[in-house]
């Protein structure tokens, strides 16, 4: 994720918090953080929140009733996206390793 100077931080971030894994959809592998988990480090948060926002690419996810449009952030072998409508209102970051398997049905991370 060494992209310039301005990511530095961003860089750091991710390498330095605790993802946690979500163990309530293991059949998509992913781990995510809170903006509220890492005291002092919003800045950080928020500049990976607005790299999603800014320089992300949307793709097709799912299927079915499954099936949405999500932005995603490449990056260091991970790819990074969040949920909310706005920058402002994102107080989570979800991430899943590229080289990862989602379900059966054969989705990839």
């Amino acid at each position: 994720m060494d992209r310039s100077n301005e990511t530095k931080g961003v860089d750091r971030f991710v390498a330095d918090v605790r993802w946690r894994f979500a163990k309530t959809m293991p059949q998509w592998p992913h781990w995510y953080v809170m903006k509220d988990w890492n005291p002092g480090r919003e800045a950080e948060f928020m500049e990976l929140v607005r790299l999603v926002f800014e320089e992300g690419r949307d793709e097709q996810w799912g299927t079915g009733q499954w099936e949405r449009t999500v932005r995603y952030f490449y990056a260091g072998g991970y790819k990074y996206w969040v949920m909310d409508p706005t920058i402002e209102a994102t107080d989570l970051i979800n991430r899943a390793r590229l080289d990862a398997k989602g379900p059966a049905d054969g989705f990839d991370f």
